[in-house]
C-alpha cells in the first residue's frame, strides 16, 4: 500500500468504432516530464493497466493494426490516482 501513496496508475478499455474490444492493441505512455515510458497489450477484454508509475503529466496513445492510432495528451498523475483513459479506435484508411 505505501508504494500507491506515490505512485499513480493509469487503466482503461480499448474498443473499435462498434464498441467491441480490441484484444492485443498496443497502448504507450509517456511521462511528458520525465521521458519515463512504458508499453503494454490489451488483454481479451480490452483492457489495459499501467500501475506504479511516476507522477506528471503524461501522454497515452493507443495503436492496433486495421485502426488508425489514437492519442490523448495532458494526462496528470497524481499520487494514490487511478486515471481512466477509455479509447474507441477508428477503422484506417
Amino acid at each position: 500500500g505505501q508504494a500507491s501513496a506515490i505512485n499513480g496508475q493509469i487503466v482503461g478499455t480499448v474498443l473499435d468504432a462498434s464498441g467491441s474490444t480490441v484484444s492485443g492493441a498496443t497502448v504507450r505512455i509517456l511521462n511528458t516530464n520525465t521521458g519515463f515510458t512504458q508499453e503494454a497489450q490489451t488483454e481479451s477484454s480490452g483492457l489495459y493497466r499501467f500501475g506504479l508509475l511516476p507522477l506528471g503529466n503524461y501522454e497515452v496513445t493507443a495503436q492496433a493494426p486495421g485502426f488508425s492510432v489514437a492519442k490523448r495528451v495532458g494526462i496528470p498523475v497524481n499520487a494514490g490516482a487511478t486515471v481512466t483513459i477509455d479509447f474507441a479506435l477508428a477503422v484506417s484508411a
